[in-house]
């Protein structure tokens, strides 16, 4: 076992094991072991500018020489490892595999859902049936200590383990350069809606019907799926996401959420991609967003179809206010979201010397 001395001495080695290339694993895990100075890996290598590189399957110089050393026991060369959560036992079976070949290393697990409490209608009930959620219960009671996103969050998993922390999560403001260019007058509104959603539609009511009739050609509503009332557009992969986001315009961006404990678990992060790229935000009056926003300063909030309709529409006509408003979210950001200024493991690094 390593002595608290030991480990008080040097800076701590830390590894992330993020398992592929997405918005949990970069604002999880990617921006807090890249400003620690840690390694990573991934299923798919992912360069520093967060660009696709098939060849680099583990980035880290660090990783590969832990791996020349100790073999499969590669975790024995650092002090915590972080993995963002699984679902197969193949790959629950490999961390137990490697925690046993180094049980002095500290394991800890990120979780960013509660996958125990997915609404019916919810396409990720598909990938989380009885078996994953058997196999993802098991390893939050083994690992050492869960990380998450939210405190609803970290409330729920206490009763799976006693050591979680919310570790918030962090943009990289450098990833945002892309310059804003509007060449025409139409207010665009943009949702980054996926099959996860299905249940939270009716959350809208008839909110994009009504502003459609209202407003015709001054608008455009956009959702990256099929959306009633909405114009279909295509995503893109995440590490494409502020460029694909400043093409695209939005001046309106949504998070439309139903009200359920699956939601209460979920995080700012369309709020944070909504502010880097300056388009003001709309959200449902639940968790994730009234702990985050500042209703009129930072965003707003909306509960009922009137709201919704009431306050898009106030944004659609006054153009001075979207701007001051996503103008004041996005100083927000910088100051306590960037991972320019902050240090995210330093939380964890207090927790494991406490042990």
């Amino acid at each position: 076992m390593k002595s608290k001395s030991t480990i008080d001495k040097k800076k701590m080695r830390v590894l992330g094991l993020c398992g592929e290339y997405n918005a949990v694993s970069w604002y999880r895990i990617m921006n807090s072991i890249w400003k620690y100075g840690g390694d990573l890996t991934f299923k798919v290598g992912v360069d520093a500018e967060g660009q696709y590189d098939e060849r680099q399957v583990f980035k880290s110089p660090g990783l590969k020489e832990a791996i020349k050393e100790h073999g499969e026991a590669f975790f024995k060369a650092y002090d915590l490892v972080i993995v963002k959560y699984v679902a197969t036992k193949r790959d629950a079976q490999s961390i137990i595999n490697w925690k046993r070949l180094a049980p002095d290393t500290k394991l800890y697990m990120d979780v960013d859902d509660n996958v125990f409490e997915i609404p019916e209608g919810n396409t990720a009930g598909e990938k989380w049936d009885e078996e994953a959620q058997s196999i993802y219960a098991y390893l939050c009671r083994v690992v050492d200590g869960i990380t998450c996103s939210t405190k609803p969050l970290a409330d729920y998993f206490k009763m799976l383990n006693k050591n979680v922390y919310v570790v918030p999560n962090m943009v990289n403001s450098e990833r945002w350069k892309y310059p804003r260019v509007k060449d025409n007058d139409q207010v665009v509104i943009g949702w980054t809606y996926s099959t996860t959603h299905t249940p939270d539609v009716p959350v809208l009511g008839n909110t994009f019907k009504r502003l459609r009739e209202k407003y015709g050609d001054k608008i455009r509503i956009e959702a990256t799926g099929e959306v009633v009332d909405t114009i279909p557009v295509k995503g893109c992969p995440f590490h494409l996401l502020p460029k694909w986001m400043r093409e695209h315009n939005w001046d309106i961006s949504i998070g439309a959420l139903a009200t359920n404990e699956f939601n209460r678990g979920k995080s700012n992060i369309k709020w944070l991609e909504a502010t880097m790229n300056e388009s003001v935000f709309v959200g449902s009056r639940v968790y994730p967003y009234v702990s985050t926003i500042k209703h009129g300063e930072t965003g707003f909030l909306a509960s009922t179809e009137d709201e919704w309709f009431d306050i898009l529409s106030k944004l659609i006509e006054d153009k001075e206010l979207r701007q001051s408003v996503a103008k004041k979210a996005k100083e927000v950001v910088l100051r306590d979201y960037d991972i320019k200024n902050h240090n995210p493991l330093s939380i964890l690094e207090a927790g494991i010397l406490e042990d």
